[in-house]
């Protein structure tokens, strides 16, 4: 490719020991190469430095193009000839203007073409420097059989339907079914009654996820009895199936190169306890996975993986933090009585093989039972619903999450804060009352009375506990605010998912409440409602299992997190009283 120029639009701070440069603000780059891939550029720096940067960290230099044509002058009319009267007996010819109006009226003004939006017309200097790409980022040209599981980004089908296949927008996809067995999309037509119409906002949640389709029966998949999800009715209420819990350990975080030694990354070895077969999976493979049951499952909130990093990412305690994350994350997968059995995440987990990984992981790319689809895996209880007891329920679950949400992003908030000051301001203060008394201790060891050295010694015990003390400030909140806090992060992720949640069921009942107007009115048949009603039920049944989940979830969640909390702060307070007691029985010593 041919070089060009851009500016770098932040700083960027390479990481040791790979192909990295710096950038600063301002500075006009060389760029090389722009098919390294993974969101990163190949380019020379003005310090004549050559390596990779991220994508997004500079703005290529426009061209000026050259200026449009300028429109030709417009053509004066022409005036026609003075004909002078002809002489008896000649014939004077009247001479003819040729005009080329045909090529004025076809000429196109350039000046009026429209012209496309400037992509970076925002104000970049307000907006924060994006993420850079995660390192080990691989460009899809490049091959290596010895690198497979780099493959996860770089297959492409022809087929492959923007969306996924569950989308509201897929119509085309949806002609061939439509009219079967169990479609009212079309009913009325053609027998004098009037036309069921379809909702025409296609960008709702509802829609999107195929909600519609799948409650107006247009969407036709087979489902294998392995794909069948149960839901029962317990004293508790509705209920996902119960299933056979297992564990799965997250250790040994490594680092390791690829594209000789251009990038790094860090692989975690993963163990199920079904197989005892270790896998190593990156981050990156994390976030893949992430994203397909986000995908597959709409009524069932996902926890959040911990944040991506791009300063910083590989220092040993970021990589043991993100580590007991992960181990978190997984923990909760493994509970999961749907997400723990689906077959993505049993591919994750257990897969070992290259072709066998493409396949799998391809397979789980055009898997068709994802969005409002999945429904129609569910097997759930005969009976009708009381759909007046529900809409209470899912409403009193909804205010519910409302202040549970509020709730959890202030406790952040005080344990964000909370984690600065014992690094910052509360370590500070204890190491200047022992800087204090430090001070006195010397200042008393200038007495060379037989009588002073046991109080300079004891207040020089008590400068040095202080200062232990500080430390221990420092040290506490990885015990117990940090750990607090992880899981705020996760339930603050999971209570974002729920108002989208609630309007795939609000889409579900109101479109319930249209069909049975239809058939009051006599524009669909009784069983096309009852039809209708039992799809509704399917989501109603589904999303209570969900809520029921969430709550026994969240029980055995925060009483284990306040006991292990609080366990912490008596140890942590503990700790500085038996200090301080230590320094005490210094005193107690000295004979008056």
């Amino acid at each position: 490719m041919s070089e060009f120029k851009a500016t770098a639009l932040y700083d960027f701070e390479p990481q040791p020991d790979t192909s990295e440069i710096r950038l600063r603000a301002g500075e006009l780059l060389t760029i090389t190469r722009t098919d390294v891939g993974e969101g990163w550029w190949e380019g020379v720096n003005e310090s004549q430095q050559c390596g990779l940067f991220p994508e997004a960290y500079c703005e290529r230099v426009a061209v000026s193009p050259p200026p449009p044509p300028v429109a030709p002058p417009a053509a004066l009319p022409i005036a026609p000839p003075v004909v002078p009267p002809a002489a008896p007996g000649w014939s004077v010819p009247t001479p003819t203007a040729t005009t080329p109006a045909a090529s004025r009226n076809s000429w196109t003004d350039p000046w009026k073409e429209p012209t496309p939006a400037d992509p970076w017309s925002t104000d970049r200097e307000k907006m924060p420097p994006p993420a850079a790409p995660v390192p080990g980022g691989r460009p899809s040209s490049v091959t290596n059989a010895d690198d497979w599981d780099d493959d996860w980004d770089d297959d492409s089908d022809a087929d492959t339907q923007v969306g996924g296949p569950a989308g509201g927008g897929e119509a085309a996809r949806h002609l061939a079914v439509r009219g079967s067995a169990g479609d009212v999309s079309n009913s009325g037509r053609g027998d004098g009654k009037a036309t069921v119409k379809r909702n025409l906002n296609r960008f709702s949640t509802f829609v999107k996820s195929g909600g519609e389709d799948y409650i107006l029966g247009v969407s036709k998949i087979h489902v294998s009895d392995a794909d069948l999800i149960t839901i029962t009715e317990t004293e508790h209420g509705y209920e996902w199936d119960s299933f056979t819990p297992y564990t799965c350990t997250v250790t040994s975080p490594k680092k390791e190169t690829k594209m000789k030694g251009l990038k790094s990354f860090i692989a975690y070895q993963l163990v199920p306890s079904f197989s005892n077969i270790q896998v190593s999976r990156r981050y990156k493979h994390f976030d893949w996975l992430h994203d397909r049951l986000e995908e597959k499952f709409t009524l069932i909130p996902v926890a959040p993986l911990p944040d991506k990093q791009v300063t910083g990412r590989y220092e040993e305690d970021f990589i043991e933090h993100r580590m007991m994350m992960l181990q978190q994350w997984v923990n909760r997968i493994c509970r999961h009585p749907v997400l723990s059995r689906c077959e993505v995440w049993n591919h994750f987990l257990t897969c070992t093989d290259e072709k066998q990984w493409k396949t799998g992981k391809r397979r789980a790319e055009k898997d068709e039972l994802v969005g409002a689809n999945f429904f129609m895996a569910l097997k759930v209880p005969d009976k009708p619903l009381m759909q007046g007891q529900i809409e209470t329920e899912i409403d009193n679950f909804s205010k519910f999450s409302q202040s549970m949400d509020a709730a959890v992003k202030l406790l952040q908030t005080i344990s964000v804060d909370q984690i600065k000051k014992h690094q910052g301001p509360y370590k500070r203060e204890f190491q200047k009352i022992s800087h204090g008394f430090k001070a006195l201790s010397q200042a008393f060891g200038s007495d060379t009375q037989a009588y002073s050295p046991a109080l300079t010694q004891a207040v020089g015990h008590t400068a040095a506990v202080y200062q232990e003390v500080g430390q221990l400030y420092e040290d506490q909140p990885r015990y117990d605010w940090e750990r607090f806090n992880d899981l705020l992060h996760e339930y603050r992720g999971m209570l974002t998912s729920f108002p989208d949640m609630f309007n795939m069921h609000k889409g579900a009942m109101q479109k319930r409440k249209e069909y049975s107007r239809y058939g009051a009115e006599g524009k669909l048949s009784d069983d096309e409602v009852q039809q209708v009603g039992r799809r509704t039920d399917v989501v109603s049944y589904a999303l209570m299992a969900e809520m029921s989940h969430f709550q026994k979830e969240r029980v055995a969640d925060f009483t284990e997190a306040m006991r292990g909390f609080l366990r912490n702060q008596v140890s942590f307070y503990r700790q500085i009283a038996d200090k301080l007691e230590e320094s005490l029985q210094t005193y107690e010593n000295i004979q008056s």
